[in-house]
């Protein structure tokens, strides 16, 4: 292996790559990047076996070809402190030897042939895809995927897409995040994706294209390729718990509102970080409560129709919706004390919908 390349291009590259390389493991090779030297480019690999992602990197001048395994993170750390703007990559005796300008690190390597087998990219169900609508459907839904591994479905994010909408729900059964977007899309697809999937989806690209089959979903961008396996069903019906009334209503300017859950909720209990909202037509405040530090009351001006009503709800559930939203107006709708409560926001943009559910809490 050799190659002279970019000190910029590779950090971006390797660095797309080493946040789905595990920490901990019985398998070794996991916390390794494959590395793979062509007539024209540097090919960079991880996987933690469920999800495998590849850059390709063009590269100018003399290649020598190979491969070799790596410690990502370590060769991450490695190449971001040198001050050259080109490195070089080569191997000598069984060892790969890193140099720029004068400083040379050298690295104990695995047996490439070590690695585990990367699928291939499923070849049906191809669907031409703008990567800003599935960058923002999962921005406004990825925060309320559960972490429970006991419900397996749930530790995804559901996408659906039709010929004239996309749709994205998360939940952990506390809170629902749903967004839909409308155009014109050319497929369709119902998929549970792993949500450290989407993160590893290289910036500024204007199109994905998205295959998939029954057990795996494959996405394809200029030097980039993920593979990664399906998250078994089904997804919760989520269509059945969207309310389709309310008797409360309350609208309130989004800045306000955060700023009085926040100063409150510095009073709420570690556990459960439980506030109440307070609200009548005639004034509306949050209120929380913790026996060993006191109280706080704050309120906040808002538009609201309906009998009196006081609910609780967990106030980090709640600030993750309302910053989720990015909006300058919020809406919340209520049928009881006991019922979920309803977000949106206040404005919408065009050709999107989007809605969070969030359950309460029993006051005493």
């Amino acid at each position: 292996m050799y190659c002279v390349i970019s000190k910029a291009d590779f950090v971006e590259n390797l660095s797309g790559v080493v946040n789905i390389l595990m920490a901990k493991t019985t398998y070794p090779v996991l916390q390794n990047v494959f590395l793979e030297t062509t007539d024209k480019s540097l090919i960079i690999k991880a996987t933690d076996l469920d999800s495998y992602v590849e850059k390709q990197i063009g590269i100018q001048g003399k290649i020598k070809e190979g491969k070799v395994l790596l410690p990502g993170k370590k060769l991450l750390d490695a190449v971001r402190e040198l001050s050259a703007e080109t490195l070089t990559l080569s191997i000598k005796e069984n060892k790969v030897h890193l140099e720029a300008d004068g400083s040379s690190s050298i690295f104990s390597v695995l047996d490439p042939a070590e690695y585990p087998e990367v699928p291939e990219i499923p070849k049906i169900n191809k669907i031409e895809f703008p990567q800003t609508v599935l960058e923002e459907c999962f921005d406004d839904t990825g925060f309320a995927v559960s972490k429970e591994e006991s419900r397996p479905a749930m530790c995804g994010v559901y996408l659906r897409i039709n010929k004239t909408e996309t749709q994205m729900v998360a939940t952990d059964g506390y809170r629902l995040a749903y967004i839909k977007k409308g155009g014109k899309f050319d497929g369709t697809l119902d998929a549970i994706i792993a949500p450290k999937v989407l993160n590893l989806f290289p910036k500024g690209e204007d199109k994905i294209t998205i295959t998939a089959d029954s057990a795996k979903i494959g996405f394809k961008f200029a030097n980039t390729t993920i593979v990664s396996r399906l998250i078994e069903g089904p997804y919760p019906d989520y269509q059945r718990i969207m309310p389709d009334k309310h008797t409360c209503r309350m609208q309130v300017k989004s800045d306000e509102f955060i700023g009085a859950l926040r100063r409150a909720a510095v009073f709420a209990h570690p556990v459960g970080r439980l506030i109440a909202l307070h609200l009548s037509a005639k004034k509306s405040s949050v209120f929380a409560e913790t026996q060993d530090l006191g109280q706080s009351t704050q309120e906040f001006i808002s538009k609201y129709k309906g009998d009196d009503l006081k609910i609780g709800f967990n106030v980090t559930y709640l600030l993750e919706i309302l910053h989720s939203m990015r909006s300058e107006e919020v809406i919340m709708e209520f049928v009881n004390p006991l019922a979920a409560g309803v977000i949106k926001p206040g404005i919408e943009n065009e050709n999107t919908e989007r809605l969070y559910l969030l359950m309460p809490i029993r006051l005493e």
